[in-house]
């Protein structure tokens, strides 16, 4: 007993045992070879569950946050995209109007618009790709088992917000499509 007590403080205290028993069970008999070899010694016990989800905390809380704040920023960014889209037709809609009068029909006039947002889109794409790229030196140390440039994970993003200004330029451009020329014309 004094060898196992004199072994278990060398190595700070701590170890691991393996059973078939139940953790309650298995706990008790270790708390009471632990009472007869010190009473005075303070005994913890976890099983390897209750040891994993504390260890696994800190990282699930930060990657739950980063999740949440993702979530938000494209949130805001389908909101701002869709607003600026509506300003950018509203601010044309004398043009359009011109169009439409002329004999445009409202598929050129709705191809007009997704074909402009398409080249703000495209040109987003680039400069978020270049400034992710640049960020991700900060993130790469709360990163667990993905590379901060994994292929699959760049291109899952770029499709989402992809899809996001797709959905934002579509209401647009419908209203756009289907303006009255003579209202268009004189609302100026």
């Amino acid at each position: 007993m004094a060898a196992l007590s004199a072994a278990l403080s060398a190595v700070g205290g701590h170890f691991s045992l393996r059973t078939t028993a139940r953790p309650a069970d298995a706990a008790a008999f270790l708390r009471q070879i632990a009472a007869d070899l010190d009473p005075r010694q303070l005994v913890t016990i976890q099983t390897g569950d209750e040891k994993l989800t504390t260890l696994t905390a800190q990282p699930r809380f930060i990657a739950s946050l980063l999740t949440a704040f993702a979530a938000l920023a494209l949130l805001l960014a389908a909101a701002g995209l869709y607003s600026v889209a509506s300003y950018l037709v509203m601010q044309r809609r004398r043009d359009i109007g011109v169009r439409m009068a002329i004999g445009a029909s409202p598929r050129d006039v709705a191809r007009q618009v997704v074909g402009e947002a398409g080249r703000w889109i495209i040109g987003g794409a680039v400069a978020g790709t270049v400034l992710g790229w640049m960020g991700t030196r900060a993130l790469q140390s709360q990163l667990y088992q993905v590379q901060a440039l994994d292929p699959w994970s760049w291109t899952g993003a770029l499709l989402a917000l992809a899809m996001v200004l797709v959905m934002a330029v579509f209401r647009p451009a419908y209203r756009a499509a289907h303006v009255d020329p003579v209202a268009a014309l004189r609302s100026e």
